[in-house]
């Protein structure tokens, strides 16, 4: 597991950046520029000059998964067309995702009825990585998929925000690429999920397709898991906001997602999975004023652009209400990026948010002391900690 120190020692430099009046900081001998205000995220992110092709998504590529999230720009554009349109069936996905929340909706309602608590991100974890492979592929037997996923982001946590050695990871990245490969050569045609069809059609080869699967279960269930699990926390720790928000979808259960969409909006706003964004000038060229060398990395960080002052007063405080109007920048709220790279899977994160979140929340309240001391461990997302709740029941006092 991270150690403790490393995140608060990560954490303390955000919250130096945060501090630092400027909006463009070089470090490094201007090999690296940190920048922090939209605007100059967008010339950054929607820029071509600025190129995806840093360090860290190369080492990404090379040792762990080889897939359209870090593709390079001659494939990019070509995986991302044939897999937008598996990630755009909703009523797959509503029926997927309501099914397997209703059964944890159930399994709570087993414990409370005991008076056992449960591991939120442990339930949230579980729970995203059986609708992404189910929606996506139509695996449902995925006992062994778990836990090779599990022994991966173990190893994955343990290294922090760097990945770790070879040694380390080859035998986990390999269980894991095993369970995919036979998912896939075990599963009968007529049970294949779309983006599995999709890249089967496209004459994808069987190591391809694993790359593929095994990008898009690490970035699909990943960063869902842990943003669910954060604004859960957001809500123990916000019991007016949790209270406010329950009785809105009490009052009108049909409505209940509707009112959801702003807690979900606010949780990502303060804890965004996707916390560290990276660039790379492909030419001489500036922001701001400040020199860009051609080969200069540019730094982006959505934890700290969703707490600029300019854009979000007290931004310390969970309020869904800040998102009733209209958005105040486009690029001051990015948990999914911007961009061509933008996440592939923004859409389907958000309705899957929405549906776990009004679903859960309409029946049970939860409560932790955990909640007020939990910190992020910033590693390759921004990660959750075991969260054992206490689980409630509406309805019961």
């Amino acid at each position: 597991m991270i150690s403790a120190s490393a995140s608060e020692g990560t954490l303390q430099l955000l919250r130096t950046w945060m501090a630092t009046p400027q909006d463009v900081i070089p470090i490094v001998g201007g090999r690296n520029v940190l920048i922090k205000h939209p605007d100059h995220i967008r010339a950054v992110l929607t820029d071509n000059s600025f190129t995806k092709e840093t360090g860290a998504n190369r080492r990404f590529r090379d040792h762990v998964a080889d897939g359209v999230l870090t593709a390079p720009a001659d494939r990019h554009r070509a995986e991302r067309l044939l897999l937008n349109a598996a990630t755009r069936d909703f009523m797959t996905l509503n029926c997927v995702a309501t099914e397997h929340v209703e059964a944890l909706a159930s399994l709570m309602s087993w414990h409370a009825a005991r008076g056992e608590r449960v591991d939120l991100t442990a339930a949230m974890n579980r729970l995203a990585l059986g609708v992404i492979a189910e929606v996506l592929f139509g695996w449902t037997a995925i006992d062994e998929l778990a836990e090779a996923m599990a022994a991966a982001m173990a190893v994955l946590d343990a290294s922090g925000a760097m990945l770790p050695t070879q040694q380390q990871l080859s035998p986990v990245r390999d269980r894991v690429f095993r369970a995919v490969h036979e998912l896939v050569e075990l599963q009968p045609p007529s049970e294949r999920g779309p983006a599995l069809t999709a890249m089967i059609d496209a004459a994808y080869s069987r190591d391809a397709i694993a790359h593929q699967a095994v990008t898009l279960l690490l970035a699909g269930h990943e960063t869902t898991a842990n943003s669910l699990a954060w604004i859960w926390i957001s809500l123990i720790r916000t019991p007016d906001a949790y209270g406010r928000w329950q009785q809105q979808m009490l009052a009108v259960p049909r409505m209940a997602r509707a009112a959801t969409g702003n807690v979900t909006r606010e949780g990502l706003r303060l804890f965004p999975s996707s916390w560290i964004i990276g660039r790379k000038s492909t030419t001489d060229t500036e922001i701001d004023g400040t020199p860009i060398p051609r080969g200069c990395t540019i730094t982006i960080s959505p934890y700290v652009t969703h707490r600029h002052p300019q854009f979000w007063p007290d931004p310390e405080r969970f309020d869904p209400s800040r998102h009733d109007g209209s958005p105040v920048h486009r690029f001051a709220w990015l948990p999914f990026g911007a961009g061509a790279r933008m996440c592939l899977g923004s859409t389907y994160a958000l309705w899957e948010a929405d549906i776990t979140l009004s679903t859960l929340g309409q029946r049970f309240r939860f409560h932790s002391d955990a909640a007020e001391t939990a910190t992020p461990r910033f590693r390759y997302t921004l990660g959750a900690p075991p969260m054992p709740v206490d689980i409630q029941p509406l309805g019961q006092r």
